[in-house]
């Protein structure tokens, strides 16, 4: 089996990888078993899409929900502004226990909520979300209908 040596890119970051299997280079991170936690550095994360569809993936820590939404599960998130908190495109509607476990948003993103249509008290942006070992499990889902106040 062939190997390589080095680093890997994930993410925005480096991980140090002294022997790595060819065929494991590639893949994204898993699930550690059926207990539903995700493997050290990962983040399991549960969305209803716009069309109703049931997401569920892992997403390397650090990175912000809306760049796991766009980048890792792929899933159809405008993100207009590209996570500057510039618009209200990258809206999601959290499950309670999950927006309690994060700070109170900015000024910036109350601004860019109160322009977003669907809003509820549940409602943030996913760019202004950062994943964390904390966050395992997060549950959210895509509201029906976006407002880009960048067009």
């Amino acid at each position: 089996m062939p190997l390589i040596t080095g680093a890997v890119a994930v993410g925005r970051s480096l991980l140090r990888r002294h022997v790595v299997p060819k065929r494991f280079l590639g893949r994204r991170p898993h699930s550690s078993g059926g207990n539903g936690s995700s493997a050290p550095g990962t983040v399991r994360v549960n969305a209803t899409t716009i069309e109703g569809k049931d997401v569920s993936f892992t997403a390397p820590c650090g990175m912000t929900l809306m760049e796991a939404l766009r980048d890792v599960a792929r899933v159809d998130i405008e993100a207009a502004c590209d996570g500057t908190c510039a618009c209200s495109t990258c809206h999601v509607i959290l499950r309670k226990e999950d927006y309690e476990k994060l700070e109170a948003p900015s000024e910036d993103e109350m601004d860019m909520l109160d322009l977003a249509p669907q809003v509820t008290a549940t409602s943030r942006l996913a760019c202004q979300i950062k994943l964390t070992e904390e966050l395992d499990g997060i549950t959210m889902r895509l509201p029906d209908e976006t407002s880009n106040e960048m067009k």
